[in-house]
């Protein structure tokens, strides 16, 4: 019973440790993104250039702010198609607060 527990404590560890990760603005840009730009007939992307991409937004957090990267975020969530994405992320750097 108690190696049950520990085992189940360090899963939920674990997990809840991938989804804060996944969970910053920069790095759901860039998953979604990898979805919407390179996925194809309902699969999921690939993420060849995930780390360069989380780069890139976290140097445009830095530049535009995070509450644009946070907007540009919450608009790429909804994006339907790459062209909708790429628009998104150009409004996070044209839009005023």
């Amino acid at each position: 019973m108690g190696k049950g527990l520990l085992a189940l404590l360090v899963l939920l560890a674990i997990g809840g440790g991938v989804y804060l990760y996944l969970r910053a603005p920069s790095r759901r840009i860039c998953l979604v993104m990898g979805d919407i730009c390179h996925g194809h007939g309902g699969k999921r992307g690939h993420y060849d250039d995930f780390f360069a991409c989380v780069d890139s937004v976290n140097e445009l957090a830095g530049v535009f702010g995070d509450e644009a990267i946070a907007r540009a975020g919450a608009c790429v969530d909804a994006a339907q198609d790459c062209a909708e994405g790429v628009r998104c992320m150009a409004g996070a750097a044209t839009v005023g607060d």
